[in-house]
C-alpha cells in the first residue's frame, strides 16, 4: 500500500509541475455515485455480479480524480462481506488522473464475486463505495491520499 501511495503522490507532482499548484475543485455536494446490477451469473461455486458505477458531475467544472491503471479496484469498497471485488494481478501500476467534463458522467463495470449462492443472498442489501480522491490541489491530494477517508457511497442495491 505504501508504494502505491508514492507512486501516486509522485505522479500528482509530475503531472502539477509546470501547472498552477491549484486547480478548482468540484463542491463535493455536486458529485453523485450510483451503482446498478447489469446481471447476476451462477458459478459452480458462488456467483458472479456485474456492476456498473456512474460518477456523475454535476457541476460546470471539470472534476479530477486520481486512480491507479491496474489496482484501480482499490479506490471500491463493499458494504457486504459476502461479496468481493477481485483485485487484477500485474506486473506495472501507474496512477492515473482521470477527468470528467462539466455535467457529464463516467461509467465503469465492475465484476463482482460471491462464494454464497444467489439462494442465500437473496434480498442482501449492499452498496458500494468509491474511495473518492479529488486531484485539484496537489497538497491537499497527497494529504487526503494518506487517509483515503473520502468514500462516496452509491445507492442500495439488493440480489434478487
Amino acid at each position: 500500500m505504501n508504494k502505491r501511495i508514492a507512486i501516486t503522490i509522485f505522479f500528482v507532482a509530475i503531472y502539477f509541475t509546470g501547472i498552477s499548484q491549484t486547480l478548482k475543485c468540484v463542491d463535493p455536494s455536486r458529485i453523485a455515485f450510483t451503482a446498478r446490477i447489469n446481471s447476476i451469473k451462477n458459478m459452480d461455486q458462488g456467483i458472479y455480479l456485474s456492476v456498473e458505477t456512474t460518477i456523475m458531475n454535476n457541476s460546470s467544472d471539470t472534476l479530477r480524480y486520481l486512480s491507479m491503471s491496474c489496482s484501480w479496484a482499490n479506490y471500491y469498497t463493499i458494504n457486504e462481506r459476502a461479496i468481493h471485488l477481485p483485485t487484477p494481478q500485474c506486473n506495472e501500476d501507474t496512477a492515473l488522473l482521470i477527468k470528467v467534463p462539466p455535467h457529464s458522467n463516467k461509467k465503469t463495470t465492475l465484476r463482482l464475486i460471491s462464494l454464497m449462492s444467489t439462494k442465500e443472498l437473496h434480498n442482501i442489501e449492499f452498496k458500494i463505495g468509491f474511495k473518492f480522491l479529488q486531484a485539484c490541489d496537489t497538497n491537499k491530494a497527497s494529504r487526503e491520499l494518506r487517509k483515503s477517508k473520502n468514500v462516496i457511497w452509491s445507492n442500495s442495491l439488493t440480489i434478487k
